[in-house]
This record gives C-alpha cells, sequence and structure tokens, in this order.
C-alpha cells in the first residue's frame, strides 16, 4: 500500500483550479488506472460530515487517462464563489476494478477569498 503523499492546495475563490497527480509504480512506470474510480472530499476537519467540496470522475471533478497513470482534478471558477470557508483538509482516494482502495494525496486545504470581482 502506497504511503499518502502530503501536498498543501490553495483553491482562489473566483478562479479555475487544475492541478495534475501522476501515479508511479516503483520503478517510474505509470500505475495503471484501467476500470479505477476516484474522488477527493474537502471537510472542515477529518470526521466531520459537512463536505465542502467533492470531486469525482462521475462529476467531472476528476479524469483519469488510465494507461498514464494520470488524475487531472478540476474545479471550475463558479464554483468556488458563495464559498464562505476558508481551510480544510482533503483526501484522494482511488478505487481499482478490484475493489481495491489507496489513498494517494492528503493534506490541507486554503480558501482564498476573493476581492476583484
Amino acid at each position: 500500500m502506497p504511503k499518502p503523499r502530503q501536498e498543501h492546495i490553495t483553491l482562489y475563490q473566483g478562479s479555475t483550479f487544475r492541478y495534475t497527480v501522476l501515479l508511479e509504480q516503483p520503478d517510474g512506470s505509470p500505475v495503471d488506472l484501467t476500470g479505477a474510480t476516484a474522488r477527493m472530499q474537502v471537510r472542515p476537519r477529518a470526521g466531520s460530515d459537512e463536505v465542502f467540496l467533492a470531486l469525482t470522475n462521475d462529476n467531472g471533478g476528476i479524469t483519469i487517462t488510465p494507461l498514464e497513470g494520470k488524475l487531472e482534478l478540476y474545479v471550475p471558477a463558479d464554483a468556488t464563489i458563495g464559498q464562505t470557508w476558508r481551510r480544510g483538509v482533503y483526501q484522494l482516494e482511488v478505487e481499482y476494478a478490484t475493489g481495491d482502495v489507496y489513498r494517494y494525496l492528503e493534506g490541507n486545504v486554503e480558501h482564498s477569498h476573493e476581492v476583484t470581482r
């Protein structure tokens, strides 16, 4: 099981967010994501029932390029407008066709509020 990489993410209110995650085997070859699904949630803290933001490959928030081991995270600019939260935590998980689930990325999220509108 891979150890999740710690990454701090900043979302800028009113701005598009795009972030690419490349998953690699220990030998440097891409992880095969054929048949996999991915999900990411931002919450105020671990254990909270409140979800600030949810990205999946079903809702267009995550695009998977299976043979490249690539996950592309996407939050459109208008999805952050009206959000009042400032800080949260997130995790990015992949569920494989076998049913195995691995957490690849986790960390803190800062939501920088917009001044120019």
